[in-house]
Order: C-alpha cells, then structure tokens, then sequence
C-alpha cells in the first residue's frame, strides 16, 4: 500500500513540475520518498524540480540518490551530467554522461554533452571523437556539428571546421552562429573575400549580431577596405556601444586612412573600454 501511495505522490509532483510549480513538486516527491526511500523516479523529479530552482547541489543529490537505488537509471546519470556541467564541474559532468553511454551507446545528446564537457577541459581531440560518435548515431543533430567545429577550430583546423559548419547550415540555413564561426576560421585561412560572404549570410539572419559585423570589419580591413571597415564598426557600435574591438577596428581604419585624430578618439575609446586591449602603437 505504501508503494502505491508513493506512486501516486510521483505522479502528483510530476503534473506539478510539469506546471511550473517546484516547490510543491519537491515536496510531493519528498513524500513519495518518504513512503519509499528507493524510489528512483521520485528522487529525480525532485532533482529537476531543484534544477529549475537553480538548487544545483542539492539536485545533484538527489540524481545519486535514483542512481543508488537504480544504478541503470539512464535519465538521472543525464540529468546529473547536465546539473554538473552548470556547476562547472566538468570532469564529473563528463563521468556521469559516461555511465550514461554505458546504459545506451546510442544516445546522441549524451555524447554531444561529453564532446561539451571535454572541449571545456581543453580535451579537444577527444571531443571531437565525442561529436562523431554522436553524429554516427544522429547526424542531424545541427548543434553537434557546430560543436565539434568549434573543437576544429580550437586545434586550428580550419578547413575541417569549416567542412563541419557547412553540415550546420545544410542542416539550418538560419544558424546564425556557424555564419559567423565560418568568417574566423576563412580569416584564419586569409579567405577574406569567403569570410565577408559569411558574415553577411550571419548578419542577413540576425541584423543585429554584432559581432557578425565587427567580424565582417576585419575582412574588410584585410582588404584594405577602410571605408567599408569603418561602416561594419559602425554598425557593431550601434548595436553594442560598449565593444571595444569595434572601436579598435574603427581606429585602425581611420589610421589606414591617415585619419589620425579620429584614430585616436577610438583607439582612447576601446582602451577605456577595456584596458587589457592591444592598441596601435598610434596612440601611445
């Protein structure tokens, strides 16, 4: 009898998640708990419930709990995984998305979030072996692909990191992010001409992604196109006044011009903005 009461108990805090009301989910599976300390369906409501209160710890916790009482538990090694990596605790994130693998080689997201994992670790070839097992299982999974250009590009790699975002865009043409990731790797490869073509693909989805314009700057400035350079600023600045790679690039324009005191307003500009930042020798 307590068994079924405890289920009943479950399922209420299921419907109450569900609802978006976690406190009183919690504590129906808290009852439900208490009814059948073993309940690992119970223990991991309770753990996302706890996640949706930004209560990771104690989420944690509660995800190990269903994984004592039930070891094969694929959701709540998952779940855990996912609550670890938000607490930046990589490794861990990592070894509860193994045990994941373990019970199911096949499930995709878990290797995507292991390549995730391993890339914050600077692991990046083993991120990569990840992603392609992630891929071979699902190769439509567009964000798999972005990530694993990202790992390419991280270990310069960046006609293979371009090949990989191309599988992005064919996959979501409006993926905004590959655009732009494809302009820094073809500037890497001094395809500036290639790189500009993406940016603009970038910005024509989202006009406001400013750092889609300040990238389409730096190809433009690579080509000794100042004028240009500077409008791509512009349009950078407006969008985010406070970028202070914009202004550096502005300036830098404005200095190829032989502009020198509108060079060095932005330059003075970026380095308030943020000090650390390497400018010209113009200005100092």
């Amino acid at each position: 009898m307590k068994k079924d009461d405890a289920k009943i108990l479950y399922n209420q805090g299921v419907e109450l998640s569900k609802q978006g009301n976690y406190e009183a989910a919690i504590s129906a599976a808290d009852q439900a708990i208490k009814k059948n300390e073993d309940f690992a369906e119970a223990w991991n409501i309770k753990g996302i419930a706890l996640d949706k209160l930004n209560d990771h710890e104690a989420a944690i916790t509660a995800y190990t709990e269903a994984n004592r009482a039930n070891p094969g538990f694929e959701e709540a090694w998952y779940n855990k995984g996912v609550a670890l990596y938000k607490l930046d605790d990589f490794r861990q994130a990592n070894d509860s998305y193994d045990h994941v693998i373990e019970i199911n080689p096949d499930n995709s997201k878990a290797w995507n979030n292991k390549g995730i994992c391993l890339g914050e670790l600077e692991e990046y070839w083993e991120a990569i072996a990840a992603y392609d097992k992630a891929i071979k299982v699902d190769a439509t999974f567009a964000d798999t692909w972005y990530n694993k250009g990202v790992a390419l590009g991280k270990l310069g790699k960046y006609s293979d990191a371009i090949d990989a975002y191309d599988e992005v865009v064919k996959l979501n043409p409006h993926y905004a992010q590959a655009w732009n990731n494809k302009v820094i790797a073809f500037g890497r490869l001094g395809n500036f001409e290639e790189a500009i073509e993406a940016a603009d693909q970038a910005i024509k989805i989202d006009p406001d992604y400013a750092k889609a314009w300040y990238n389409k700057g730096v190809a433009l400035f690579k080509l000794n196109n100042y004028e240009e350079t500077i409008e791509a600023a512009d349009q950078a600045i407006k969008i985010d006044p406070d970028y202070a790679k914009a202004w550096s690039i502005k300036g830098e324009a404005f200095a190829a011009l032989k502009n020198t005191k509108d060079a060095k307003k932005c330059f003075a500009k970026a380095s308030k903005l943020d000090p650390k930042l390497v400018i010209p020798d113009l200005v100092k």
